[in-house]
């Protein structure tokens, strides 16, 4: 399950007591929602996310997952993981080492999503053909052709 409170603090930065109010400045939280934080230290930072009351059971966010990931690939020195789900796209980018991206944008179709990726990507100069994107989401036949008219590989995991 995805967090749609989440964020990335560097672990120089990161308090336990101000958690709460550091996850408040980017989501909007109720009054009953636990917040929660996991290092990740394969890129110096520590995740904060919330679920709602009825969500929370324990899980860490699908955004971690993502992560880990993205940290773990070995294989590519430009490292692209994305998901669609719940009407929003969830992208992390990396570059050797350094994390260049953790976020997610609202997405109504397949094509906004793809516009977030190569915008994300012009931002970083990242190129398509000698990158690999991995989807941890069900694509389409159509969808998959669309991305491989781009990328070097396209991956659905």
């Amino acid at each position: 399950m995805f967090s749609r409170g989440f964020c990335l603090v560097p672990e120089k930065f990161a308090d336990p007591a101000r958690e709460r109010d550091l996850l408040a400045e980017v989501a909007t939280l109720g009054p009953k929602d636990k917040v929660h934080s996991f290092r990740i230290p394969e890129f110096g930072a520590v995740a904060v996310y919330s679920f709602s009351e009825e969500e929370d059971k324990g899980e860490l966010p699908r955004q971690i997952w993502m992560l880990q990931s993205l940290a773990s690939d070995t294989e590519n020195y430009n490292r692209i993981i994305a998901a669609v789900d719940g009407g929003r796209l969830y992208l992390v980018m990396a570059q050797g080492r350094s994390l260049l991206l953790c976020s997610n944008y609202s997405c109504s179709d397949f094509t906004t999503a793809q516009y977030y990726i190569f915008a994300a990507m012009k931002k970083f100069q990242l190129n398509p053909q000698v990158s690999t994107v991995r989807f941890c989401t069900p694509l389409s036949d159509e969808e998959i052709q669309s991305l491989c008219n781009y990328f070097r590989k396209v991956d659905v995991f």
